[in-house]
């Protein structure tokens, strides 16, 4: 097992050990295009790695479910992406923990 491929891993299995059984409502939230908004405190690469997954696990049930719009992963924003993530009828991003909402 190469090492980005063992890092890959440890990234969803942290993914998953984070949300617990709430994973499953992640999920449902994801099939049903809503605006999904990770939030917490710095480093941000935590949440970015959770976009990730929650991208990547939302992609490969729309490959089974042959769905025509892709939920867009915004792995960072902030106060300036207020007006693009307004135009976006759904999306999965992060923030840090102060909210603009």
């Amino acid at each position: 097992m190469s090492a980005s491929h063992s890092s890959e891993l440890n990234i969803y299995s942290n993914f998953m050990k984070d949300l617990g059984p709430s994973i499953f409502s992640l999920w449902k939230c994801c099939l049903l295009n809503k605006r999904i908004l990770f939030y917490s405190t710095p480093p941000i690469i935590d949440l970015c790695s959770k976009v990730f997954c929650a991208f990547d696990m939302l992609a490969i049930s729309i490959d089974f479910m042959a769905k025509k719009q892709l939920i867009k992963p915004f792995f960072y924003v902030n106060v300036v992406d207020i007006e693009v993530l307004q135009q976006e009828s759904f999306f999965i991003a992060c923030k840090k923990k102060n909210f603009f909402f």
